[in-house]
């Protein structure tokens, strides 16, 4: 049987239609743990997409404005701006990991092609349009807005490196905010997730993988780092000490800026993207996640939460490690195994799902990769809610 790898982490809903470019850049070691032992290898994913938020509220994605933070539609706001270009991805080999022993293989992705969305927002309390990503477009929220303690007394979060104390330990995380950054306006927040291995912090945080730039007026974006350091950062071996982590920086978040607490989104390729899983699962405030080549971190009966999921893998790593996260995550949500097709080719989304919690699968032909569809279709399913 072929042992699934996965070493590592990309966004969200905007009140426009968006469009990103995908590629694949390398982690140079770290793996994710397969269904067997198997090697080590780093891979890692590219992000980019575009989108725009009414004056009302932030949102990520396509849509109405609306003063409700992140996803389509919206009860308030007056104008809607208009898409960002997407931006263009890399290229670079992943290994083939595994939890121990064996020497890691490589596959290599193709960055997509550069490409631009747009679109205009409607008035106040417009109706939603369609997102790009297929299926029957937004998808109702559980409710409306729910705006963080900090939107009433923040005192804000610097630009950069920060650091906080967890679990005993002191751990960095990075800023990114929006350029037109307020308290007077409710703001998503997406946590993108570097993979295993030596990229770290500043995966998402270049040009390559241009996540940073395409949120710069629409959400704020968080960079969390995994324990380790050097060409090591891992986010296996110490589930207390993580969940801790992330317990102290989406609270600081929430307390410093002013956050959409029904709007808050994890994302990642390989390691990074099963740590998305680990949240989707502990955490009750995590709304969707999208990942590409993970593997559960998690035991399933200590889920909490069922968050919205959108799952890539490559025919080049399937893997019972890998279908067992889509199944799971699936069957969580209550859908059927029968499924129509979404946009984008080759994606399917799951019949049966409850309106709040689609779930879509998109099986790609190469191996331990980012897809190059994969960042527009990721952010365009978080623009749904």
């Amino acid at each position: 049987m072929k042992r699934p790898s996965a070493c590592g982490s990309v966004v969200l809903p905007i009140a426009l239609a968006l469009a990103l470019t995908g590629g694949c850049a390398a982690g140079t070691s770290g793996s994710d743990p397969g269904a067997s032992a198997g090697g080590k290898g780093g891979g890692g994913p590219s992000a980019g997409g575009g989108g725009n938020s009414g004056s009302g509220g932030a949102s990520i994605g396509s849509g109405g404005s609306g003063a409700s933070g992140v996803g389509t539609g919206g009860t308030a706001g007056s104008t809607g701006g208009s898409g960002a270009p997407g931006g263009s991805g890399g290229s670079a080999t992943g290994g083939s990991p595994g939890e121990s022993g064996g020497s890691g293989g490589g596959a290599s992705g193709q960055a997509g092609a550069g490409g631009s969305a747009g679109g205009s927002a409607g008035g106040s309390g417009g109706p939603s349009q369609p997102d790009a990503g297929g299926g029957s477009g937004d998808v109702p929220s559980p409710s409306g807005e729910q705006r963080s303690a900090g939107c009433t007394n923040g005192q804000g979060l610097p630009e950069g490196d920060n650091m906080i104390q967890a679990a005993g330990m002191a751990r960095s995380f990075r800023v990114r905010l929006p350029k037109n950054y307020s308290r007077d306006r409710v703001w998503p927040l997406v946590l993108a997730l570097h993979p295993n291995g030596g990229s770290g912090i500043g995966f998402y945080d270049g040009d390559a993988r241009p996540v940073r730039a395409l949120l710069a007026e629409k959400a704020v974006l968080i960079l969390p780092l995994a324990r380790g350091g050097g060409g090591d950062w891992d986010w296996r071996g110490n589930l207390p000490a993580d969940l801790a982590y992330f317990e102290q920086l989406i609270g600081k978040a929430k307390s410093s800026l002013c956050i959409d607490e029904k709007r808050i989104f994890s994302m990642g390729f390989s390691g990074g993207g099963s740590f998305s899983g680990v949240l989707g699962c502990h955490r009750t405030d995590i709304r969707a996640i999208a990942t590409a080549g993970a593997v559960a971190y998690y035991k399933p009966a200590d889920c909490v939460n069922k968050p919205a999921a959108w799952i890539a893998i490559g025919a080049g790593e399937l893997a019972a490690g890998r279908t067992d996260f889509r199944d799971d995550w699936r069957n969580r949500a209550g859908c059927k195994a029968t499924s129509m097709p979404t946009a984008p080719s080759p994606c399917i989304a799951y019949d049966g799902c409850p309106a709040t919690l689609p779930v879509h699968y998109c099986q790609h032909p190469a191996g331990h990769v980012w897809p190059p569809f994969a960042s527009e279709a990721a952010v365009a399913f978080f623009a749904r809610f």
